[in-house]
């Protein structure tokens, strides 16, 4: 079985503070119906009591930062500093720790398909076939 943690990493020059943020991230790959329910709390904290008139920039960064809080594990004390990355100025660092997380998560579908594809192929070979 594959383990249920991946690790990734970011090294990006912020592109409104001109800071390089540099870290290592361990993100979940597969998400209980819990942590499922958590995201979509969080996500509904992050808009407050309005979610409705919201902007669509607002609705986003819910999305994405949602997403985010409940993937990431562990991160870098500057992504912890910054308030999960609320806190920073520059959306290009939030995008690179984003684009991590689904990155890690493509690649063990991907790797999920490959054992799979290759059970049935070795089940061909011993189970009959019938019609």
């Amino acid at each position: 079985m594959a383990s249920a943690n991946s690790t990734f990493t970011v090294d990006v020059v912020g592109e409104i503070t001109g800071e390089k943020w540099v870290g290592s991230f361990t993100t979940r790959l597969q998400l209980s119906h819990a942590d499922q329910f958590r995201r979509d709390e969080i996500r509904r904290r992050l808009l407050g009591a309005n979610p409705e008139s919201a902007s669509p920039r607002a609705l986003n960064a819910a999305e994405v930062f949602s997403e985010i809080s409940i993937h990431i594990t562990d991160a870098p004390q500057w992504w912890k500093g910054n308030n999960g990355g609320l806190d920073l100025a520059d959306d290009n660092v939030v995008a690179a720790v984003f684009d991590g997380i689904v990155a890690e998560k493509t690649k063990a579908a991907a790797e999920t398909k490959k054992r799979a594809d290759a059970a049935l192929e070795e089940l061909k070979k011993t189970a009959p076939v019938t019609k």
